[in-house]
């Protein structure tokens, strides 16, 4: 790789550090930022130098370190976008750690540009102020994730009631729809018997009586009723008494 693209690349995402936009831990955010603008401040300064201190640019292990503060930076800018945005702050599970990785970041971007020569030097009342800032966020942030954790378990409950209603109406409507199926069974017997009862009704079945001749029959005379067009007679057939009608061929 080209020194220039080296030292470039370094300044870049030290510039990317610098402009990011921050909503949560402003005072961590602004202690990293402040860190990093040193390192861009020597970046350039190294920039500036390049032809005077050509050989360091040649030193496999100086542009392996050069290589190695390029990736911390990255590591910065990523752990601001994370802790800054409440989308990223899910990865962290209590507020002290965001300020132990902070550290933690710090730490490695010292070494680093200490392995790079970069002479930068922070007191030891900056110091103070960080751990203050760094503190301070701690208080702010635990604060706000109690409240968010507060709304969450909130929204379980709520989660929770609307569940139940739903089940307690599931098993409403299971018992309509029980009622339903047994009304619609004891209609559909209901409707089956009034179609055999018309079918009954409307079904003309002709029972005759049994045809006797009528050389079987002794005459006895007496005439039990009598329409216009037909007479009811008693007569004795084999010694039994039967009432019979003079019917014809035609009326049969």
């Amino acid at each position: 790789m080209s020194e220039d693209f080296e030292v470039g690349g370094v300044g870049a995402a030290a510039n990317q550090v610098s402009s990011a936009i921050t909503e949560y831990n402003k005072r961590t955010c602004r202690v990293l930022v402040d860190r990093v603008e040193n390192v861009a401040t020597a970046i350039r300064k190294l920039n500036r130098r390049k032809e005077e201190e050509k050989e360091k640019f040649h030193d496999c292990d100086y542009l392996k370190t050069l290589i190695k503060l390029h990736k911390v930076l990255k590591n910065i800018k990523e752990f601001i976008n994370d802790v800054s945005q409440l989308k990223g702050l899910s990865k962290f599970l209590y507020a002290k750690d965001i300020k132990s990785k902070c550290l933690a970041l710090i730490d490695e971007l010292e070494t680093t540009c200490k392995d790079l020569q970069f002479g930068i030097m922070i007191s030891l009342e900056d110091r103070n102020l960080e751990e203050k800032s760094l503190s301070e966020d701690v208080v702010k942030m635990t604060e706000f994730l109690k409240t968010i954790e507060g709304g969450v378990t909130d929204a379980n409950n709520q989660l929770k009631e609307n569940h139940e209603a739903i089940c307690h109406v599931n098993v409403g409507v299971e018992k309509v729809q029980e009622d339903t199926d047994e009304i619609k069974i004891k209609l559909n017997a209901i409707f089956e018997e009034v179609i055999e009862i018309k079918k009954k009704i409307y079904k003309r079945e002709i029972s005759l009586a049994s045809h006797i001749d009528m050389n079987h029959l002794k005459e006895v005379n007496e005439r039990l009723s009598s329409t216009e067009s037909r007479k009811i007679f008693k007569r004795l057939f084999n010694g039994i008494d039967v009432r019979a009608v003079n019917r014809s061929v035609r009326e049969q």
